[in-house]
């Protein structure tokens, strides 16, 4: 009897050993020069071609590594964006069809990895949807196609063109964008940006320090900003903060558009000229400031 239970025992143990399941170490993810779709889900390494197209990419998936190469120069990636192009979203029943008649001739692509893998994009064009939770992400890329990037621990996108860029929650988050496409953000501890073009910028809240550098329209409306909150801007369109608590403010706004902080504020630097005018809530600190032309500085504590 005692045999036949330290058997058993053996056996639940061995069953119990091969239940447990190790960790995918995270996966290194390089695509350049390319153009087409991919999409990024959590799961065991590996690509999957949905569809090759008649420009098919060359990709090598070796253990902790993933490289994609679409062989495509910049004249190339260029003419994936030519032309009228229609993109859709549909839904029939419950399945849901969406996509973009550009990308047609090129590949799409489910990229499999486990969370806190990298990726890094440099010169291509692609529709990219990013489902997985991501450690550092340094995205490149230019054309007429959407950016989604679900979360990361360090993000930096790079981005010409026209195209949204959709982002969820992020640690450091580094934006420099040029031409037309709007930007929406949840979560950032650290937000930079430096905008030229159109495009409106939408930030749910920023613990943390932010920095924009902006030329150009477009509207930027962030919810709250906790941190120091620095803004360089010319050209038209507004930034808006609409609450927290700045320990530092520094403001240069020149052209039109308005800057407004409805936020606490410690201490403020202010220069405005031409046509715009900057408004605070609130300022508990030292204040430097200086205007121009028609420009105007009102604080809501006066």
């Amino acid at each position: 009897m005692t045999q036949i239970i330290k058997k058993r025992a053996m056996i639940l143990a061995a069953l119990m050993t091969s239940a447990m399941v190790v960790p995918a170490a995270a996966t290194d993810i390089t695509i350049e020069n390319f153009v087409g779709m991919v999409k990024i889900v959590d799961g065991n390494d590996g690509v999957e071609v949905v569809r090759q197209g008649d420009k098919p990419a060359d990709y090598r998936d070796s253990r902790g590594d993933i490289f994609i190469d679409g062989g495509l120069s910049d004249r190339e990636r260029n003419k994936a964006c030519e032309g009228s192009g229609i993109s859709w979203n549909l839904n029939f029943g419950g399945r849901g069809s969406e996509g973009n008649s550009r990308l047609e001739d090129y590949p799409e692509l489910i990229i499999s990895v486990p969370s806190g893998s990298s990726l890094t994009i440099r010169d291509s064009a692609l529709q990219l949807d990013s489902q997985v939770d991501l450690g550092d992400a340094d995205l490149d890329v230019s054309g007429c196609f959407d950016i989604k990037v679900a979360s990361a621990d360090r993000l930096t996108v790079d981005k010409s063109g026209s195209g949204e860029i959709e982002i969820g929650t992020v640690g450091m988050l580094k934006i420099e964008k040029s031409g037309s496409g709007d930007v929406e953000i949840g979560q950032a501890s650290s937000f930079e940006l430096d905008q030229s073009g159109s495009g409106d910028v939408d930030v749910d809240r920023v613990d943390g320090p932010v920095m924009i550098e902006k030329s150009g329209s477009g509207d930027i409306e962030i919810g709250s900003v906790d941190g120091k909150f620095s803004v360089d801007k010319s050209g038209s369109g507004d930034v808006e903060v609409q609450g927290g608590t700045i320990s530092d403010l520094s403001i240069r706004n020149s052209g039109s558009g308005d800057v407004d902080i409805n936020a606490a504020v410690g201490d403020a630097y202010v220069r405005a000229s031409g046509s715009s005018d900057v408004y605070v809530k609130s300022i508990s600190g030292s204040v430097d400031e200086s205007t121009s032309g028609s420009s105007d500085f009102t604080r809501g504590d006066d």
